[in-house]
């Protein structure tokens, strides 16, 4: 084996690893990206005044 095919199987094994690496950051951050928007999607929003803070709260609650 030549030194130029010995260094292209080299160059070759080095971008196949970069590769895989990409793509399981990739895969990781979309799982992660579904569970935020999952999370988000089955929690109320921040600003919002329960009912029960309503009903305590006269003034809020004819407002």
């Amino acid at each position: 084996m030549s030194l130029y095919e010995s260094e292209a199987i080299c160059r070759a094994i080095i971008t196949d690893r970069i590769r895989e690496a990409d793509h399981r950051r990739l895969v990781r951050e979309i799982k992660q990206s579904e569970l935020r928007s999952n999370i988000g999607a089955a929690t109320a929003p921040a600003n919002r005044r329960s009912r029960l803070w309503k009903l305590v709260h006269l003034s809020h609650a004819y407002g």
